[in-house]
């Protein structure tokens, strides 16, 4: 599954989930009707949550749903397949907010009714009046369903009028849509069949087949799968465009499914999917593993993309690229369609055996969508955005309340939390050092044969380990235990050692990387795979060696001192360093052109670890910035943090000094002012985004004057052309579009802003493809003033916005000056109706609303709210709660430590 690139990422997996109808533990039997009446033992069911044994076990299910989107109810039959480990008269399963119509049980000639018992969390328990005997058996049971109206389970969704029935099911809402074994290692072969209007289309896992002869008009028969676990099984029905690939693009048929009217925006992902299939089956030395490819395209789907084997479901701007879309966006469905297609092995050939081993999934997609780009688009220098994505997966390890990759799984919160940065940054920057470390072609080795010995079966982390010690004939179990099992990153002292009579070396020491003021513990020492880079007068050079222990000298291969020291060499290792003023100033300055550019984007957000450690004062950081900023070369990716960097300033800004910070602001981008005057972006690709990228820093921290108007006068043209003919061309660069669009909205206080609103907030119902509609949303999430911001959030409760918009209106808008505490407010005062219009399980993330304060009183008001609902607290808001309010606390301290220093700084000339 590919999570949204938003700011609130987490609440992306958990839109509008249905109310769960479960009875609590040990009540009443709800038998079917005319069911035996003779007394049964009391039994008390366990949780959903809780895993189930292996005392019965499923091998194939036969799905049969009559299914009609128009209708919010549905019905069916599922017939199971299990084997009975030992005589029992309990089968123990999973069904949520399903009402149970029958349930009988078959073992060789005896047919049994059975008597279901619902429990928390989705808990199904069917007893019988006599044990089960050991061996095979045949459950079918009969039930009926709603159609969620949000993203999770089977849900519906309407568009131009129609209505369509889509799946979500990872990671535990399969069991919201028909009874089931529902978690990973019980997987399975399916065989599903679809009773829909006839008309409507019908997709599921496998291609489609021939129904019996005389088989009812609407009927829709789909291949056996192979065996595959329940969150990995799709449906989709409605009237989709179908787009089929020309014959030879894949091995396997290959078709794009659009809802209907959108399927002439599918030729971007008909051209790009190919090419990423074709090198991963290069890659991994085997074939796509299923027999059909379709990609379906979802108008409400609350992740990026899900990994569902052979029926790959996406948000629709990350499928449909019309023509003349964005870079960013085209670059984005790229990313997202190889990050999918991973999964096809990683995931769904070899699956997880339970939710704490969820970064096998995770982190390996994302690691092969990165070694997918910078194989097929290397001219975007993707290699640059990964050392960008480990630092974001630093950031989120940084946190006292950070999680280790490998977490322990008690509730289905926990399972809901796997789903966040750490499993996808942090573990794709693991795998990343580990590549680095013991070669590109053992990695290779390694994962081809983990693949062959779990083909069709489950695995654990120990399993992926082994195969890369095998392959490599080096002991990654034990270096990456420390990376896998506990939070945080190591930070690695580094100092130059040179003494008479001895080999030049590096005098190292570690301990866990921890902000101003954290409380966040001790680690136990990593075995750190290191390479450094230096120079030693005559020649730079390259050193790789393990780091363990607390602390170390590390013999240097030259005989000379080294004038200066690259820690961690083309930042390919998933650890902080710090060396003394000295070498980080000809890091900085004198040696920064020797680096690689790998090297310079990961020197920036070096240099913000040390700013938010305390390690560095702000004057220090401040004009670091300035620094790299220099160049009027600089690399996109460079200059991204550099932005990244101002806007921490900016939220650290002392009350009063805002002017003094634009002013600062604008000189650190003076070097690249040239841009301001241009009236059309550069043909290349990659110095487009760099413009792009300096133009939105201009409009939004510096607020020049001269992109204000310019977005303004734009934005007017944009909307002029939406308003005369929503099919024509816009009359802008469409790189152009969201970048005057947000500017526009964020501007500030004018005598139209009202009218400026109302335009935009009509212009989403005129948008041409998705792309479109994403970029007006993400511009009326923009707005701050108090009268207009609370306007933009009702729009998600009044049905203008879908639920997936939520993180794509509210993307960074607490972090915006005087918008955390209108955010806030709405929030407080919209509680209940936001959380029922989104969803119960979207709760356990409303913390994040928060994220924006950086002051006792805000945080106060965090806890006085989450505190009132204390006694309802769903599983996983503890966690998630802690993180914003460390977030909260880490802000307003090093905002308090650099007051004075930060108005110095922001009032000098």
């Amino acid at each position: 599954m590919r999570r949204q690139p938003l700011a609130l990422a987490p609440l992306l997996l958990l839109a509008a989930a249905a109310a769960s109808c479960a009875s609590a533990p040990g009540a009443a039997p709800t038998g079917p009707p005319g069911a035996d009446k003779r007394a049964l033992r009391e039994v008390t069911v366990p949780p959903g949550d809780q895993r189930l044994g292996r005392d019965v076990v499923p091998s194939r299910y036969t799905l049969d749903l009559v299914v009609d989107p128009a209708n919010p109810h549905y019905s069916g039959t599922v017939t199971i397949d299990v084997e009975v480990a030992a005589a029992t008269d309990l089968v123990r399963l999973h069904a949520d907010a399903l009402v149970v119509t029958h349930a009988a049980a078959r073992y060789g000639a005896t047919e049994v009714d059975l008597v279901p018992h619902l429990g928390e969390g989705g808990a199904l328990a069917l007893q019988s009046y006599e044990p089960l005997p050991a061996g095979p058996a045949t459950l079918e049971i009969r039930f009926e369903g709603t159609l969620s109206d949000g993203t999770e389970g089977l849900y519906r969704a309407q568009d131009g009028g129609a209505w369509y029935a889509f799946t979500q099911f990872e990671p535990l809402e399969a069991r919201s849509a028909f009874p089931c074994f529902d978690q990973p290692d019980m997987k399975a072969r399916w065989n599903v069949r679809v009773h829909a209007p006839v008309g409507l289309l019908a997709v599921s896992n496998a291609p489609e087949i021939a129904p019996a002869d005389g088989a009812e008009p609407g009927l829709h028969v789909f291949a056996e799968t192979r065996p595959l676990p329940t969150y990995l099984i799709a449906l989709g029905v409605g009237a989709f465009d179908v787009r089929e690939a020309p014959a030879g693009a894949t091995r396997v048929p290959f078709r794009v499914l659009t809802v209907a009217g959108k399927g002439a925006l599918a030729d971007f992902a008909l051209a790009q999917a190919p090419k990423a299939l074709a090198w991963l089956e290069a890659w991994f030395g085997t074939p796509y593993p299923f027999e059909k490819l379709d990609l379906l395209a979802v108008p409400n789907f609350a992740a990026g993309a899900m990994e569902n084997a052979g029926l790959i479901t996406f948000r629709e701007e990350g499928l449909l690229i019309p023509k003349d879309a964005p870079i960013q966006a085209r670059l984005w469905s790229e990313e997202t369609i190889a990050h999918e297609l991973a999964h096809m092995w990683f995931g769904d050939l070899v699956t997880l055996a339970w939710w704490n081993d969820i970064w096998l999934n995770e982190a390996f997609a994302t690691f092969m969508e990165g070694k997918a780009m910078v194989a097929l688009e290397p001219e975007g220098e993707p290699e640059l955005e990964l050392v960008r994505e480990r630092a974001r997966g630093m950031g989120a390890d940084a946190r006292a309340a950070a999680r280790a990759i490998r977490q322990k799984i008690e509730t289905a919160g926990d399972v809901y939390n796997a789903f966040d940065g750490i499993t996808y940054a942090k573990g794709a920057a693991v795998l990343r050092m580990l590549e680095a470390w013991i070669g590109e072609d053992a990695l290779q080795k390694g994962v081809r044969a983990y693949l062959a010995a779990h083909t069709d079966g489950n695995a654990v982390t120990a399993d992926l380990l082994a195969a890369l010690g095998d392959a490599s004939g080096k002991p990654v179990a034990d270096v990456a235990a420390g990376f896998l099992d506990q939070a945080g990153t190591p930070l690695v002292d580094v100092a130059i050692q040179c003494k008479p009579g001895q080999k030049p070396a590096l005098a190292l020491s570690q301990k866990r990387y921890a902000q101003l003021g954290s409380e966040a513990t001790a680690a136990t020492p990593w075995q750190v795979p290191m390479c450094v880079r230096y120079g030693d007068g005559r020649a730079t050079r390259r050193e790789c060696f393990v780091f363990a222990g607390a602390s170390a000298v590390q013999p240097l291969a030259t005989d000379k001192c080294p004038t200066w020291v690259q820690p961690n060499a083309d930042a390919r290792g998933y650890y902080r360093w710090r060396l003394d003023e000295m070498l980080l100033k000809k890091l900085v300055a004198g040696q920064r052109a020797l680096l690689t550019g790998p090297e310079r984007v990961a020197l920036v957000d070096e240099l913000a670890a040390l700013f938010t450690s305390g390690d560095i004062g702000v004057g220090v950081y401040a004009r670091s910035l300035q620094g790299l900023a220099a160049d009027p070369k600089a690399e996109l990716y460079v200059l991204g943090a550099v932005v990244d960097g101002l806007k921490l300033l900016e939220r650290l800004t002392p009350e009063g000094h805002m002017d003094g910070f634009r002013a600062f602001a604008r000189k650190v981008l003076a070097p690249h002012a040239k841009v301001l005057k241009r009236t059309t972006l550069s043909a290349d690709p990659l110095e487009r985004r760099r413009e792009v990228l300096l133009l939105s820093a201009f409009a939004e921290i510096a607020q020049s004057d001269v992109v204000t108007e310019r977005a303004l006068t734009e934005t007017e043209r944009v909307l002029d052309a939406l308003d005369a003919d929503p099919t024509a061309p816009l009359p802008i660069d469409a790189d152009l579009v969201g970048l005057y669009l947000h500017a526009a909205a964020a501007a500030g206080p004018t005598k139209s802003r009202a009218a400026l609103w109302q335009r935009m907030r009509d212009a989403i119902a005129k948008a041409q493809d998705p792309v479109q509609r994403v970029m007006l949303i993400r511009a009326l999430g923009g707005f701050s003033e108090p009268e207009l911001m609370p306007r933009s959030l009702d729009l998600l409760l009044d049905g203008t916005l879908r639920t997936q918009d939520f993180p794509t209106l509210t993307r960074g808008i607490a972090y915006r000056p005087g918008a955390a505490e209108a955010s806030w407010e709405w929030l407080v005062a919209h509680y209940d109706a936001f959380v029922s219009r989104l969803g119960d399980k979207i709760a356990p993330y409303v913390p994040y609303m928060g994220m924006g304060f950086c002051d006792a009183a805000g945080r106060d008001k965090v806890v006085a709210f989450f505190a009132a609902r204390a006694d309802k607290a769903p599983p996983g808001l503890a966690r998630n709660l802690a993180v914003v309010l460390e977030s909260i606390d880490q802000c307003a301290r090093l905002k308090d430590a650099n007051a004075g220093p930060m108005a110095r700084v922001l009032s000098t000339k």
